[in-house]
């Protein structure tokens, strides 16, 4: 099992990835700004991860297209007296 399957077996929630995501973009930012510590630390440093997605065989998680009924209402009721 490579490194890219072992990630996404156990990252297999988008919340999950979500966080860590955001954490890995945390440390990168604090690295940045540890790389040379006398420097200015007033400048802005921006960091990019380029993130690779991984499909998980779920399918499409948006709900399918309505679909169009063929049953047509008949109102016209059969009355016993």
């Amino acid at each position: 099992m490579d490194i890219a399957q072992l990630l996404h077996t156990v990252l297999c929630s988008t919340s999950q990835v979500r966080r860590i995501q955001s954490l890995v973009e945390t440390l990168d930012k604090l690295k940045a700004r540890n790389a040379n510590p006398f420097s200015d630390h007033d400048k802005a440093v921006s960091v990019t991860t380029q993130w690779e997605t991984f499909e998980n065989g779920m399918g499409s998680l948006s709900a399918p297209p309505p679909r169009v009924s063929s049953t047509q209402v008949n109102t016209d009721w059969e009355q016993f007296d």
